[in-house]
């Protein structure tokens, strides 16, 4: 189980300071409409989280990042998860950085691509770890889109059931990621570094949503 508002409070401890050190706005959004609390891996969420925000932060030289937590629209097409809008959860990470072409947009959640070959360049590595987040919430019940405009700025969006039921009977079998220590945030470095021993092979759902079980 895990409140939202704990939830927010913890990458707002992290983030908000990279985000002011850069001269950026930090926005937190959370909707009146969900529940206190949801219940999920809150390992692996904040894993996510944390790597699309510090890509977020790590392509954007100026305006804002934005975190929201709410609904999906009733007409989402969550078709892979096959979630119901009404139940489920949408956590949005957007920001006003260099944006994905389209062209590259599913190129980016393939192993160690990046959206440009001078993105390295300009902005001092790569952003690592898109192809590992799309695993995770897939192992958590859900799928991640992307809505981007080049040169305006991207939207990651998780889409995730607000109650997920762990099958005891596979817990054993659930990949772990890598412990190795993360780096600390700073303006020179807001891309936690993500070993390649933590990428997930495909694998059975481990997960049940609630309905599943009833």
């Amino acid at each position: 189980e895990l409140a939202f508002v704990d939830l927010i409070t913890s990458i707002e401890h992290k983030f908000r300071p990279v985000a002011e050190d850069k001269g950026l706005d930090f926005v937190v959004q959370l909707a009146e409409d969900l529940p206190p609390t949801f219940y999920t891996d809150k390992q692996r969420l904040k894993q996510i989280l944390t790597n699309l925000l510090s890509n977020a932060l790590k392509f954007t030289c100026e305006g804002r990042i934005t975190l929201s937590i709410q609904r999906p629209a009733p007409d989402a097409d969550l078709f892979q998860s096959q979630l119901n809008p009404a139940t489920a959860i949408a956590i949005s990470v957007t920001d006003t950085g260099i944006g994905v072409s389209p062209a590259k947009k599913e190129a980016i959640f393939e192993a160690f691509q990046q959206a440009d070959t001078t993105t390295s360049n300009d902005y001092g590595g790569t952003g690592l770890g898109l192809s590992i987040a799309r695993q995770l919430i897939e192992l958590l019940g859900g799928e991640i889109q992307l809505h981007s405009v080049e040169g305006r700025g991207s939207t990651f969006t998780l889409y995730m059931p607000e109650r997920l039921v762990l099958d005891e009977s596979l817990t054993t079998l659930v990949p772990q990621t890598s412990t190795e220590p993360q780096p600390e945030l700073t303006q020179s470095s807001t891309q936690p570094s993500v070993s390649a021993s933590a990428a997930i092979s495909p694998a059975p759902q481990f997960y049940k949503t609630h309905q599943e079980q009833a």
